[in-house]
């Protein structure tokens, strides 16, 4: 007698029930899953919006938003180059001033268009996770990243780590894709958009080494000319971004920095004897973003008796921060180990979120 046709299935039961909802998961294309992922991180972001709405600092702004917000007005207002070298990362108010020079200054819409970047984002860790490891694994760290906590709260503020989850996001999006035919377009757009991140946070631009590096090990079975073009391209794509920015730090400042002068004195606030993990300002008096590059020169040039440019005050930051390691290393590891702490636990290193997603993803 024929058990599929009038006999009992004698499986266990879970079997049956993993049997019953594979095909309709399998029946489900990339694509369908892209746009489930992306429609479930933007209506959680969007009801998290219209949550807080009502609360005060939803339309104003204190600290580092209201920072970028005046930034964002000048330039919507005209001022596109602003005055003297930049001192903290330039491409979120370029991102609110170009929203604002087109649509006005609406908060609301503001963050409505982040929703929908952290929303796409989350889309591309599936599409990542899917290229690197699995279907199923892109499928758990898109998933899980859509309903993150600190990614929903960071995505509605006014502030620069959405730029910086969405262009880390496509990074990894762009790398996954590579393959030994990619084209000479694709390694110049991953350079193009490492340039983007180390415009909204320089210290991405650690990866400049990382990438090279990956590409001569990854793709070991290319020719060493094939592998050296890929590089070059990258370094193309990367200084198509950040040349222009130091050609004008240098024609409106007088350096050509292709970022920041912001180095110095963010080593020294996380690296002086006083340190203690968290953020202070570098006068010790108050922690205002506006203030803090103007008490950087105002104390390198009182120490030093004369006028400094940005590049001399961000030297003398580092040179006179004071030696945290070698008096006193135990303070020194406590130091970097509770900042560390500290920046997990405010959700600063957001990009991190990624990364604990597809992981969780493989059942890590």
């Amino acid at each position: 007698m024929n058990k599929a046709a009038g006999g009992k299935d004698k499986r266990p039961r879970a079997q049956r029930r993993r049997a019953e909802t594979k095909p309709s998961i399998a029946a489900l294309t990339d694509t369908g899953w892209f746009w489930i992922i992306f429609g479930c991180a933007f209506l959680v972001r969007l009801f998290y919006l219209l949550e807080i709405a009502s609360i005060p600092l939803f339309y104003h702004l204190a600290g580092d938003g209201r920072a970028y917000d005046e930034w964002g007005q000048r330039i919507a207002a005209g001022d596109w180059l602003g005055q003297g070298v930049f001192y903290q990362a330039p491409l979120y108010p370029y991102f609110l001033g170009f929203l604002q020079a087109v649509f006005g200054h609406s908060l609301w819409l503001i963050r409505l268009i982040q929703i929908g970047l952290g929303a796409i984002s989350c889309a591309l860790i599936f599409e990542t996770g899917r290229n690197l490891f699995s279907r199923q694994a892109g499928i758990a760290a898109g998933l899980i990243l859509s309903f993150y906590a600190p990614g929903i709260f960071f995505d509605g503020l006014i502030e620069k780590s959405i730029l910086d989850f969405f262009l880390l996001s496509l990074l990894l999006w762009l790398l996954s894709r590579l393959k030994t035919t990619a084209l000479w377009s694709q390694w110049l757009a991953v350079g193009a958009v490492l340039g983007l991140l180390g415009l909204s946070r320089e210290n991405a631009l650690i990866l400049v080494a990382v990438v090279p590096l990956w590409i001569a090990l990854a793709f070991s079975g290319s020719l060493v000319t094939k592998r050296l073009q890929w590089m070059g391209f990258f370094f193309a794509g990367l200084l198509l971004v950040l040349f222009p920015v130091g050609l004008r730090n240098l024609t409106v400042g007088g350096e050509f920095k292709l970022t920041t002068s912001q180095f110095g004195p963010n080593f020294f606030i996380g690296n002086n004897p006083r340190a203690d993990g968290t953020y202070v300002s570098i006068g010790n008096v108050i922690g205002e973003p506006q203030l803090e590059g103007k008490d950087a020169k105002r104390l390198a040039e009182r120490a030093l008796s004369r006028s400094l440019t940005a590049g001399e005050v961000s030297d003398y930051c580092c040179k006179n921060r004071g030696i945290t390691f070698a008096p006193n290393p135990v303070n020194g590891l406590g130091s970097w180990a509770k900042n560390g702490c500290w920046s997990g636990m405010r959700g600063k290193l957001k990009t991190r979120t990624i990364f604990t997603s597809i992981g969780s993803g493989l059942g890590c």
